[in-house]
């Protein structure tokens, strides 16, 4: 009998190391699994990372709120027009022409901003063959937009009000709401 037993504690112990192999080859299995899914889920982590950046790289353009509007001032004399388009962050842009007896006429664009209801602008137009820009003012009320006059400065082909603070409107030049021409 006793040589039974020694076989069957031969056999358990067989057990017991083919339940070692078993738990070990499992084990690496299952790690070696984990690694792969691990490395596979870091690509699409990658990807949806590139994604998000690219997403964040391409901001959407939203459009920008504007309107026209145009006025005109004519009399016997002179006339004046202006059309300008303004965005919702009051930045305006435009063209302008002045029909002044006894002056030459001139035509050009305007670019400026709106602050309150005054507006600051650059006017850049050719008169006698020359290229000129030079800053005009035009302040809104309830009759339209009075142009505003002041001491200037010269710099190069521009010229400019010499003090914001000390500009004089002229009541005489006022233009006038009016349909736009385009």
């Amino acid at each position: 009998m006793k040589s039974c037993c020694r076989y069957k504690r031969k056999f358990n112990n067989l057990e017991n190391m083919n339940g070692k192999i078993y738990i070990r080859t499992f084990t690496a299995f299952l790690l070696g699994g984990i690694f792969l899914l691990s490395g596979c889920n870091n690509q699409s982590e990658k990807h949806a990372e590139k994604r998000v950046e690219e997403k964040i790289s391409e901001p959407e353009k939203l459009p920008v709120k504007k309107h026209k509007e145009c006025f005109a001032m004519e009399n016997s004399k002179d006339s004046i027009y202006l059309s300008i388009t303004v965005t919702e962050d009051h930045m305006v842009s435009g063209d302008l022409s002045y029909n002044l007896y006894e002056k030459d006429s001139n035509r050009g664009e305007i670019q400026g901003r709106f602050s309150g209801d005054s507006l600051f602008a650059d006017y850049s137009f050719n008169s006698e063959g020359q290229q000129s820009t030079r800053e005009v003012f035009f302040l809104k009320t309830a009759d339209g937009l009075k142009e505003g006059f002041g001491p200037i400065i010269s710099k190069g082909n521009r010229t400019q009000f010499d003090d914001h603070q000390n500009l004089q409107i002229n009541n005489n030049i006022v233009l006038q709401r009016v349909d736009c021409r385009d």
